[in-house]
């Protein structure tokens, strides 16, 4: 799922935008365990390539994010469903 994730963020830079305002939303309401919300944090300030890098790969760190992912609603109902 981030794999096609990674591809919208680097074709929309209003992925990225969604993904920080979510983030900050997190932080300011506490619905997410705080090191969830300060790693993406750290994450989403990188550039959208580097980001699109990291949240595709296959590594522990990546895996554990992907638990708790600011990018919700991205890939629509239909696009996931087939994933």
């Amino acid at each position: 799922m981030h794999r096609r994730i990674a591809v919208r963020l680097l074709e929309d830079p209003r992925v990225l935008e969604a993904a920080r305002w979510r983030v900050e939303e997190w932080n300011r309401t506490g619905s997410v365990a705080s090191h969830y919300a300060i790693a993406w944090r750290r994450l989403l300030r990188q550039s959208q390539e580097e980001i699109a890098r990291l949240i595709a790969n296959g590594g522990e760190e990546a895996r554990a994010l992907r638990q708790v992912t600011p990018f919700a609603g991205v890939v629509p109902p239909r696009e996931r469903w087939r994933i």
